[in-house]
């Protein structure tokens, strides 16, 4: 009858369209997830270049401001190595790289640098009056050293008032860029010293 037909039709129409639907959800599913897998390369390709970029012009600014390209070396070192352990810290976390993850190492980079040029400037003006490099850096950390730990303090404390939220690559940076300061509370005023004394001996 007419009911019977209608209802055979409509079983049949959802027979044909089920399939079909699934197939184009699956071939919608792979699209995006492509197009996920290739702006996250984009943005870590992007972040990499960012911060190689960043590296070169800052760390070139302190060995012409400090005119000497030793220091540009020994600032290198203490300014890179807390972004490194931050970023093995993640792998090993299996925290995932993110567009808020990723800015992790340009941030830190810029925060770094203020203290290491604090530094540096003082030890190179103490070495400047004669002083072996050993008192000159002795003299440097003595006179910055309370500086770096505080501020890196103050700004571990800022950044993890962000832990407080709900939104998770929020709390991820906010955890990790903390956590980096404090690292590099931890490279600067131990690596940095063995660094000078490297690169420049004792006397």
């Amino acid at each position: 009858d007419h009911l019977s037909y209608a209802a055979w039709n409509a079983l049949t129409e959802r027979l044909w369209l089920e399939p079909a639907g699934g197939i184009v959800e699956q071939l919608r599913r792979t699209k995006d997830a492509g197009e996920l897998a290739r702006m996250s390369r984009a943005l870590v390709h992007n972040q990499v270049a960012s911060l190689a970029c960043a590296t070169v012009m800052i760390l070139g600014t302190i060995t012409i401001a400090l005119s000497s390209w030793k220091m540009g070396v020994v600032a290198a070192i203490p300014n890179l190595l807390p972004t490194v352990m931050i970023f093995g810290l993640m792998g090993w976390l299996g925290i995932e790289l993110s567009a808020a993850t990723t800015m992790i190492a340009s941030v830190a980079l810029g925060l770094f640098v203020d203290d290491t040029i604090n530094l540096l400037y003082l030890y190179r003006q103490e070495k400047k009056t004669g002083h072996r490099t050993f008192d000159a850096i002795e003299y440097a950390l003595h006179h910055a050293g309370r500086a770096v730990i505080f501020t890196s303090l103050i700004l571990t404390l800022g950044f993890w008032a962000g832990l407080l939220g709900s939104f998770r690559p929020t709390i991820h940076f906010s955890f990790l860029m903390g956590l980096t300061m404090l690292f590099s509370v931890v490279t600067e005023l131990l690596v940095t010293p063995a660094a000078v004394l490297t690169v420049e001996g004792k006397t």
